[in-house]
């Protein structure tokens, strides 16, 4: 259990956790790569590609996706 991680269930069924690849697709339609650095139940934040932070609220993105390695 060592390698256990705290998930969540997105409500587009998506399952993300820290430390997981995602694009973010925000709701003008602009699309970001990045890594989650904190989850919670209603907000995500993920440090994108360029170093630059994403925090926001679920509610004021469009969509999040896991990426696969």
């Amino acid at each position: 259990m060592k390698n256990a991680k705290e998930i969540y269930v997105l409500s587009n069924g998506e399952t993300v956790g820290c430390k997981d690849r995602v694009k973010v697709t925000r709701e003008d339609g602009e699309v970001c790569t990045g890594v989650v650095i904190d989850i919670g139940k209603d907000f995500i934040t993920v440090e994108l590609d360029d170093d630059d932070l994403i925090d926001a609220f679920f509610s004021e993105l469009k969509d999040v996706r896991l990426l696969k390695d």
